[in-house]
């Protein structure tokens, strides 16, 4: 966003492509794989990769209880915050908001803000119970979107755009460490790692079919 206010998004978005390919050649050739066979303890020989992959961990999650209220939590705790980030962008520039202003307050201490969330929200986790904590950081969460409803009532405010956006982006560091960790209890048995993926999956799909 940074760069966008003096080069082009086309050249942007090729050196991306570049600085990808680059990682991904240094991360295949960098990265070796343990000597371990377990991750083969509930593959099937016998049958298809489709089946190993996908049928069998789905199968193992339709399993338990209350299977269809969960995967509507699911998508639907994470969808207003995937479809705010959607809308934050256009709704800061059309305020009168910088591209600078924007990837210096909205983005990095945003990020800052949203990963400090994270770490205090842990020791709640501890201490409170999983429900407590989706509900109410939750809530807490839902005011600070609310919050920008205001911004569009005033002329551009450096100082109220921060106090939001750091409100906001803490909140929701909390919400989301406290929905991984919902997920992570979920995803247990041999499929683990697999039932990770396809339930973390779930705040992609929620928002795309939305």
């Amino acid at each position: 966003i940074f760069a966008s206010a003096h080069i082009s998004w086309f050249h942007i978005y090729m050196t991306l492509a570049v600085l990808y390919s680059i990682f991904l050649v240094l991360i295949y050739y960098g990265y070796k794989e343990q000597n371990t066979t377990t991750h083969n303890l509930w593959f099937n020989q016998e049958k298809t990769l489709f089946h190993n992959i996908f049928v069998n961990p789905i199968k193992h999650f339709l399993g338990y209880k209350n299977f269809i209220w969960i995967i509507f939590f699911i998508m639907l705790y994470q969808l207003p915050e995937s479809m705010f980030i959607i809308m934050l962008n256009p709704f800061l520039l059309q305020g009168g908001y910088s591209a600078e202003e924007i990837a210096s307050i909205a983005k990095i201490f945003g990020i800052t803000m949203a990963i400090i969330g994270g770490v205090v929200s842990g020791p709640l986790l501890h201490k409170f119970d999983i429900k407590t904590c989706l509900l109410g950081f939750g809530l807490l969460h839902i005011f600070g979107h609310a919050l920008f409803i205001f911004l569009a009532y005033f002329d551009k405010n450096i100082l109220a755009l921060g106090c939001i956006i750091g409100y906001m982006s803490f909140t929701g560091g909390m919400a989301t460490t406290a929905y991984i960790a919902f997920i992570s209890g979920l995803s247990r048995g041999k499929y683990v790692t697999t039932l990770y993926a396809l339930l973390a999956s779930a705040i992609g799909m929620s928002r795309v079919l939305f």
